[in-house]
C-alpha cells in the first residue's frame, strides 16, 4: 500500500477497512446480525433503506424520532433521524450531524448507516444519548443512490 493511500481519510479502502472495523467492533458489542446481509441497490434498495427507517423509529420511540428535512429534485424525501435521550434538555447538549449517501457510488454508506443508528441506540451509547442530539442523514443523495453514480443536481454531473 502506498503512503498516499495511508494518508488519504477519504480514500475508499481507507473507508472499507474502517467500514469492516466499525461493523466487527458492533458484532462485539451483541448487537446482533447486521441490519442488512446485502447491499441495498437501485430504487427498491433506496425503498428498502427507507422502510428500515421507518420500523426501527416505531421500535424505539423515547430514542430516536424522524424527520424529513427536505425533497430531492426527483420528489424523493431525504429523511434524518434525531437521537438523544429525551429526559435531558437538549438546550444542554452538544449537536453531532452525521450524513451519509451523498455520493450515489459510496455503496458501504447503505449498510453503515443503519448500523450507526442501531449502535447509538443500544446501551453501550447511552452516555452519547445524554450528552449529544445526534442527527444522522442516511441517505443525502437519493438520485444518486438509486442510481448507483455520482449525481449533483447543483452541477448536473
Amino acid at each position: 500500500m502506498s503512503s498516499e493511500v495511508r494518508d488519504c481519510p477519504h480514500d475508499e479502502m481507507w473507508f472499507l477497512r474502517e467500514s469492516a472495523y466499525f461493523v466487527m467492533e458492533a458484532k462485539k458489542r451483541r448487537l446482533g446480525m447486521a441490519v442488512f446481509d446485502h447491499i441495498p441497490m437501485g430504487e427498491e434498495g433506496l425503498k428498502e433503506v427507507y422502510q428500515w427507517l421507518d420500523d426501527w423509529v416505531a421500535k424505539n420511540k423515547g430514542i430516536v424520532h424522524k424527520e424529513v428535512i427536505g425533497k430531492s429534485p426527483d420528489h424523493w424525501d431525504i429523511p434524518a433521524v434525531f437521537i438523544t435521550n429525551e429526559n435531558v434538555p437538549n438546550a444542554d447538549k452538544q449537536i453531532a450531524v452525521i450524513t451519509l449517501g451523498r455520493h450515489g457510488q459510496e455503496v458501504g454508506t447503505r449498510v453503515v448507516g443503519p448500523e450507526i443508528i442501531r449502535y447509538l441506540c443500544s446501551s453501550d451509547a447511552e452516555e452519547i444519548r445524554k450528552t449529544q442530539v445526534v442527527i444522522v442523514i442516511p441517505v443525502v443523495n437519493p438520485e444518486g443512490f438509486v442510481l448507483n453514480k455520482f449525481q449533483s443536481s447543483m452541477t448536473s454531473l
